[in-house]
């Protein structure tokens, strides 16, 4: 077992490490959006895994550039807890819109809320030269991301202003002939962007759609058969439409991908917290809502299902942040491949 977890512990440090960022550009999208773009020579060595990959920003707590996530401890985890607490940077996961390795910069965009988390605040005022660290993957299976549709499937791909990023990011992977329907809630009109869709893939806009309007969306779709669905957004809201589309229209629960990217009355730090701890914690924390090419199927190494009394079993691919976990319990955090009874709640304020 020893000699388990260490090898876990070297494949987790290849997988990810901090890497030094500096922001090139802060264009804004909408006027709830914005987009940033990071550059570092390091990024040479980043890699994407798929259109959906995500990453952790570590968001100065105040002022100026936040201490570094040292790149030579164990793991960055201790490196950070290693940072006096009330200079600990904020942890908050986003999606990787665009990647491009020469010269090497990422895309990053921004939800911008008012009054906003910290990383809407500091996204909103950020200006080129500003720094931060990120923690990214450097191999491809690395497990921070969840798209992965089988050859021929009609696609489903639903998301709300959180998971925009994703959503463009996919829908911009895909192939000249891929068919399917994309459902994306935005705060207002003037928040819709543009996406490059194949013309074989329906792109409906739900300017100020809650969490109901979006499953009624949905519930209008013909799916046929079979159906692949990406669904992200708020964690209800996605169980949701996981339950209709499996428990209703008779999709293959191994061909749904569900992803929670925030949580109502929830921060990153308070979204593992159980329902007790999380009542608490909402009396002494602010609350806040938060170019990639196609990826070819892989292997799915499927846990079983939500209720039944099989042990749960844990992938054991990179960073516990990141990774993938069988099986969903309510108020845990945990990632999710295709298929999979997982929520990854991912929140990005």
């Amino acid at each position: 077992m020893e000699a388990f977890i260490a090898a876990e512990r070297v494949q987790r440090a290849q997988a990810y490490r901090p890497f030094h960022v500096t922001v090139a550009a802060n264009r804004p999208l909408s006027p709830n959006a914005t987009r940033i773009t990071f550059a570092s020579a390091d990024l040479a060595h980043f890699v994407v895994g798929g259109p959906d990959q995500r990453v952790k920003l570590f968001v100065p707590r105040g002022p100026g550039p936040a201490p570094r996530i040292a790149p030579g401890a164990a793991t960055w985890r201790e490196a950070l807890e290693a940072i006096p607490e009330e200079l600990r940077p904020y942890q908050r996961t986003y999606t990787v819109r665009a990647h491009r390795p020469d010269p090497p910069t990422i895309d990053i965009d921004f939800a911008l809320h008012d009054p906003g988390g910290p990383a809407s605040r500091w996204a909103r005022n950020a200006g080129p030269g500003d720094e931060l660290d990120l923690l990214g993957p450097t191999i491809a299976r690395n497990g921070g991301y969840g798209f992965a549709p089988s050859l021929g499937s009609h696609l489903l791909l639903v998301g709300d202003q959180a998971a925009l990023p994703a959503v463009g990011a996919v829908i911009e992977s895909l192939p000249a002939d891929a068919r399917g329907h994309a459902f994306v809630s935005v705060p207002t009109a003037a928040d819709i962007q543009h996406l490059a869709a194949p013309r074989g893939v329906n792109l409906t806009w739900l300017p100020g759609a809650d969490s109901h309007r979006i499953l009624e969306a949905v519930q209008g779709a013909d799916l046929p058969s079979p159906t692949y669905a990406w669904l992200a957004g708020e964690a209800s809201g996605v169980r949701a439409l996981r339950r209709h589309l499996v428990g209703e229209r008779g999709v293959d629960r191994r061909s749904v991908a569900f992803q929670g990217y925030w949580r109502i009355g929830h921060t990153e730090e308070t979204a593992h917290d159980t329902p007790g701890r999380a009542r608490e914690a909402q009396a002494t924390r602010p609350t806040t809502t938060a170019g990639l090419r196609p990826v070819s199927r892989m292997p799915q190494d499927l846990g079983p299902s939500p209720g039944r009394s099989t042990p749960r079993r844990t992938d054991s691919r990179p960073d516990p942040e990141l990774r993938y976990h069988k099986g969903f319990r309510g108020g845990r955090a945990a990632a999710t491949r295709a298929g999979d009874g997982g929520l990854d709640l991912a929140l990005s304020p």
